[in-house]
């Protein structure tokens, strides 16, 4: 095998300078920082706390609050947002289903996965404001008494970012399962239709099965982005939480135990770290019942 040139490496080298600077480094400062007590508002060095600031936070009712906050936004938004991308992916690639137009409306749906997370706050506000908000105006009409304040509680609070949440991923999920289902080949559905198979058992015994890569990898990338959860509970509420703390999840608590609150970088630290291992634990248990599930089928067949 040739060896390659050295004006391969050189040009490779950028790549690699900036993912350490920016990728490699910070984990391991933040690992590191994370077993001290290093803190913005004091000028001493910072010194080793072993796993004080971890026994803490794993201690902390907040935490905990932040942790459930967290699940209460994202499992409402995943459950709703593959249900409605799966009926619109099943919609947009039955053949005998004649939609024109189709390119705009994929458009069109992926349009809130583009726009700035501070212009959604901002429609957030003026669509649930209680008294002049137009989802109030829709629910009830004129009857102002039955007008719900929508961030009076914490459980609205999370209700509307979850649905928001719904509404900007949906169309990139109902995206990734069209071009899942659409890779398909033909002969598939040219046989279960000669079969006499109808379009419930084709889409459910066909289609689903083989397109569960990609619904797997839809789940796996949808728990990390809402384990991390900070732009739009931050835009919203900063780092109050809203009403009753209700949309502080785990990613806001964070920053704002490193940056705002008491600026201890070390409890930061450690917080995102345990944001880290419970990402990866449910990730690994995901992988394990589902493709578990899949080799216990395999064997019985």
């Amino acid at each position: 095998m040739k060896r390659l040139p050295r004006v391969g490496y050189l040009m490779l080298l950028p790549f690699f300078l900036a993912f350490t600077v920016f990728i490699i480094y910070p984990v391991i400062n933040t690992f590191t920082t994370s077993f001290t007590n290093d803190s913005l508002t004091s000028l001493n060095p910072a010194h080793f706390v072993g796993i004080a600031n971890y026994q803490n936070e794993l201690a902390s009712s907040l935490f905990w609050k932040t942790f459930f906050n967290t699940w209460a936004i994202w499992l409402p938004n995943i459950i709703l947002q593959m249900a409605l991308a799966l009926f619109v992916a099943a919609v947009m690639t039955n053949y005998q289903i004649r939609l024109k137009g189709k390119g705009l409306f994929r458009a069109v749906i992926f349009f809130p996965n583009i726009v700035t997370v501070t212009t959604i706050a901002i429609l957030v506000y003026a669509l649930f404001d209680w008294q002049s908000g137009a989802i109030n105006q829709l629910l009830f009409g004129s009857n102002t008494s039955k007008y719900i304040n929508w961030f009076s509680h914490g459980y609205w609070a999370q209700l509307v970012i979850s649905g928001v949440q719904t509404w900007m991923w949906f169309g990139f999920t109902a995206i990734m399962l069209i071009s899942g289902i659409q890779s398909m080949p033909k002969d598939y559905f040219e046989a279960a239709v000669l079969d006499g198979a109808s379009d419930s058992k084709i889409f459910f015994g066909i289609v689903l099965p083989i397109i569960r890569p990609v619904m797997v990898y839809i789940m796996i990338t949808s728990l990390i982005g809402g384990m991390n959860m900070f732009d739009l509970p931050w835009v919203l509420f900063s780092n109050t939480g809203g009403p009753d703390q209700g949309a502080m999840t785990m990613s806001v608590y964070m920053y704002s135990r490193a940056f705002t609150w008491d600026q201890n970088l070390g409890a930061g630290s450690a917080v995102a770290w345990i944001v880290f291992a419970i990402i990866g634990v449910f990730t690994l248990a995901y992988l394990r019942v589902t493709y578990g599930k899949e080799n216990a089928e395999e064997t019985m067949k």
